[in-house]
Order: structure tokens, then C-alpha cells, then sequence
């Protein structure tokens, strides 16, 4: 992006200017605003925030730095009073190290903005600790030379906003052919820098229809985002993004990444949805673990009565949920991959075409659900009273359900269905409930390793179910072993194997 700086002898103009009146931003030709070229604002009519959030230019000879507190550059001061101007300003009022308060409802300003503009936007805002009345001390060579060394730090400051920040990218694909990209990225401060830059661009001219269809996701970004940046534990919330007008939208991808910002892990490290196409999937990285999840978004092979998805949804939670406290999976991200999984089966479920009464009476034996591949893994511990580690280790979870259908001769169908789980899990804990020390060798060490298979098979013909059973094949293995002063005291298994055929009809 351009820099625009201002000689210092304009910024030494600029601070000689009245008192009595505001200083004016640069004038912006505009051949450059079109460009969107980004213009440098003298720290000497720097924007500062009042207690509302309202950005107003401020005459820095009428206070001093301490009083006036932080200043602000914005990279085009001529936007600096509009509505997401504002919102950029009132955001910085709230924690730098929150990602949910930077956030708040820029990506809906923004797409409220191309919904009924159909123009691209950009913006950056670095907070400025300059402090101009240093400049009235000095000789004039000096001060010439110190105000141009001001405006070249405040044009590093709002080049480098996206080096080390946290960024936000949401982008559509239209019917069309044509998308829009949103971007937010937050800088907090890890490198010494403050400051927010958004950006909104699309690849061409849109009709109305389309421009309605994206601002329609203005509430819906500003909840997954708002989910997505709180401090203590990432939620997913896809409830306004999933149901987009798929008449006019292609895809949706939403992506958070924030590896760089700082050496110790955050609650969100990294978020990727892609909702659209065959399949929806959600990914997220963050300090309880890593979960993946991907959801087929045709109709299901095999169709169900809405009681019987209910059904089969809340079996797959529940084993969800087992396969958590049996692994002792951190409940946070367990509650995580039970979220996703709810919200895309339902996403998908609302585009099953109806179905005759033929077709329900053939395959109420299948679960209904979209085929899918979900899991989770990563570190887990648990804490005691005093809130010290008392368990530690990790776990890994698959479960996957894969639906075939086979058409046979003389119109008949075979649809085999099957659902596979796998845990993996090896945790040591300390054995009077106190703070887990390994290097004592006083603990006990526990492995968990559990399969299972779960295959519905149906031979329909003319609608009418001719054969229909269900096999299911488990294997579970649990080891404890307890150490002292690291030699095993004791150690115990528990074995477990289950083979069973049913037949359903």
C-alpha cells in the first residue's frame, strides 16, 4: 500500500496552527482515494478517542501527553468520522487483548457497507504515543528533522499493523462467479504495536440481488466472530452463516489465525469454516486441543424420518461425549466438536428434499444423518483444588460415517452404512489427588485404546425393505499401572470385546 508522508515542514505548519479551531486532515486527491492509497495523519492532528468512542482532531499544544493520553493515526483521515471509522475507535476502548472486543461488529459494518455501496473499503488505526510538544524546544533544523522522523515511524506504524496481528478473512463466492473478501487484522500489542486494519474488496460489480445476499451475513459474521474471540474458551457459533441464500451465495470461508501474536498459546490459535460445495467443514486450533469435522452437504444416501435424525444425532453426541470422558479429553473442546457437529448436521438436514412414505418405510434403519468424518486431540489435564495439575497426557478421537448405496438388478438397492470409532489415549495422574510431579515417580499411568464398528446393511426392492440388519464389532482395552519412586507397584487390565448381529427387519 502507498504511504503518502507529510514533509516535516508542513507538520511544523500544522503545529503552529490556531488553537482556537480543529486541525483538518490531509487533503486526499482523488485520484488517490480511489487508488486507496493510504495517507500518513501527523501525529500533531492525531485522533484521539473521547470517553464515547467518538474520534474528534485534537490540537496537541492544549494539553499535555498525559493528559490527552494515547493519540491515533488513521491511514486515511478523511473516512476517520464514519461508521466504521467509529467502530474501529470504540473497539480500542475495550481490552487489546481481547480478540472479541477488537472484533465487535466490524465484519457486519462492513458488509452493511457493500450491501448498499457496492464499494470497497479499507482502513488501518495505530495507536500514537508521540509526543509533539517535544518539537517546541528544539532549534528549527532539529525540530524539522524530528517531526520527519514522527511521520516516518507513523507510516511504519500503519504499514506493519498485519506483520505480527491477529487476522480474520471472510470470503464469498457468488452464483455468479464473482466475491467479496473481508479482512480484519488486530494488532495487541505483543511487539509494541497497537492498531486495527480492515479491509473489504470485490472482484467486480455486483447486482443488487447479490449485494443483499452479502449483507444478509452481516449479524451472522459478527456472532461467529464474537464466539470465536472469547477469552477464555473459543465457541462455535454458525447459527447465521449456515442458513446463507444459496441461491445467490456459492461458498462461504471464514478463517482466524493468530499463531503469531504471542509465544504462549491462546484459547484460539487458529479457525477455518468452509460451508458450500459437497461438503462443510469446520477445523480449530487452540489451547484445549484441535478439533476437525467435515459434513457431506447433499441429501443423505439414505434418508429418515426428523425423529430418526434426532434419534441418530443425539447417539453420535452421546459417543462424542463418552469417547471424551473415557480419554479425559478437555471438556471445552469436547463441547466444541459437539457444536460443530450439531450445527452442520443441521445445516444439512434443512436442505433434505420431503420423502414419500415408501422411502421413510425403507430406510428408517439407516441414521439419516449426512455422511461425515469428525475428531478431536491434543494435550489434556485435569486440575485440583488448588489449582495444580493433577493429570496429564493426550488423546486422539476419529469417528466417521461412511453410507454406500449399490442399485442392483430388477430395480432393487443394497446400502451398507458404516459408522467407525477409534480413541487413543495415555494419561499419567498423581496418586493422592495432589499436583501431578513426574520426576518423583509416584504416579499412575493409564492407556486407553478403543474401536468399534457399527455396519447397518438394507436390501429394499418396489420400496419395501427386504432385508435389513445391523452388525457391531467392539474392542476396548484399558491398562492402569501404578508407579513408585518410578517402579510399577502394580498394573491392571481391563479387556473387553462385543460382536453382535441384529436383525431389523
Amino acid at each position: 500500500m502507498t504511504m503518502i508522508s507529510l514533509a516535516g515542514s508542513r507538520l511544523l505548519d500544522r503545529i503552529g496552527a490556531s488553537r482556537a479551531g480543529p486541525i483538518s486532515p490531509p487533503r486526499v486527491d482523488e485520484a488517490t482515494r480511489r487508488q486507496g492509497a493510504a495517507v500518513v495523519l501527523p501525529m500533531a492532528g492525531a485522533v484521539v478517542s473521547g470517553a464515547n468512542g467518538v474520534s474528534t482532531y485534537a490540537d496537541p499544544r492544549s494539553s499535555s501527553a498525559a493528559s490527552r493520553g494515547i493519540g491515533h493515526v488513521w491511514a486515511s483521515p478523511a473516512l476517520a468520522n464514519d461508521a466504521i471509522s467509529i467502530r474501529m475507535a470504540a473497539n480500542r476502548a475495550g481490552s487489546i487483548y481481547s480478540l472479541g472486543d477488537q472484533w465487535r461488529g466490524l465484519g457486519g459494518a462492513l458488509l452493511k457497507r457493500f450491501g448498499e455501496t457496492g464499494e470497497n473499503y479499507a482502513q488501518t488505526r495505530v495507536d500514537d504515543s508521540t509526543a509533539p510538544d517535544e518539537l517546541a524546544g528544539l532549534a528549527p533544523e532539529l525540530r524539522a528533522q524530528r517531526a520527519a522522523d514522527i511521520v516516518a515511524a507513523q507510516s511504519a506504524a500503519l504499514a506493519s499493523v498485519a506483520d505480527n496481528g491477529a487476522v480474520a478473512t471472510f470470503n464469498v463466492r457468488l452464483q455468479s462467479g464473482l466475491s467479496v473478501e473481508l479482512g480484519i487484522t488486530v494488532s495487541q500489542g505483543f511487539d509494541g504495536l497497537v492498531g486495527t486494519q480492515v479491509s473489504l474488496e470485490s472482484s467486480g460489480a455486483m447486482s443488487v440481488n447479490d449485494r443483499k445476499a452479502v449483507q444478509k451475513l452481516a449479524e451472522g459474521l459478527d456472532r461467529a466472530l464474537e464466539g470465536l474471540g472469547q477469552d477464555d474458551v473459543a465457541s462455535i457459533d454458525l447459527s447465521g452463516l449456515a442458513d446463507y441464500d444459496r441461491t445467490a451465495i456459492d461458498s462461504l470461508d471464514l478463517t482466524v489465525d493468530t499463531h503469531r501474536t504471542h509465544e504462549t498459546q491462546r484459547p484460539l490459535e487458529s479457525f477455518a469454516l468452509h460451508l458450500g460445495g459437497d461438503r462443510s467443514s469446520v477445523t480449530l486450533e487452540g489451547a484445549e486441543g484441535e478439533m476437525h469435522l467435515s459434513v457431506g452437504t447433499q441429501a443423505p444416501p439414505v434418508q429418515a424420518t426428523a425423529s430418526q435424525r434426532q434419534a441418530s444425532l443425539r447417539g453420535v453426541l452421546d459417543r462424542i461425549a463418552a469417547a471424551g470422558q473415557h480419554g479425559q479429553a478437555n471438556a471445552a473442546l469436547v463441547e466444541q466438536m459437539k457444536s460443530a457437529f450439531m450445527q452442520l448436521q443441521a445445516a444439512a438436514a434443512a436442505h433434505v428434499p420431503a420423502q414419500s412414505s415408501a422411502q421413510v418405510a425403507g430406510d428408517a434403519a439407516a441414521s439419516g444423518l449426512a455422511d461425515f468424518d469428525a475428531g478431536f486431540g491434543g494435550p489434556t489435564w485435569r486440575l485440583n483444588a488448588a489449582g495444580t495439575a493433577r493429570l496429564g497426557g493426550q488423546v486422539s478421537y476419529r469417528l466417521n460415517q461412511q453410507t454406500v448405496v449399490t442399485n442392483q438388478s430388477q430395480g432393487g438397492q443394497s446400502t451398507r452404512q458404516t459408522l467407525s470409532e477409534e480413541l487413543s489415549a495415555d494419561y499419567r495422574e498423581s496418586l493422592d489427588g495432589g499436583m501431578l510431579d513426574v520426576d518423583t515417580g509416584n504416579y499412575s499411568s493409564t492407556r486407553v485404546r478403543d474401536a468399534s464398528t457399527v455396519t447397518t446393511l438394507i436390501d429394499s426392492a418396489a420400496g419395501r425393505v427386504k432385508r435389513a440388519q445391523r452388525m457391531v464389532q467392539e474392542q476396548q482395552l484399558k491398562t492402569v499401572a501404578e508407579l513408585r519412586h518410578h517402579q510399577v507397584t502394580s498394573e491392571r487390565s481391563w479387556p473387553a470385546q462385543r460382536r453382535v448381529l441384529e436383525r431389523l427387519a
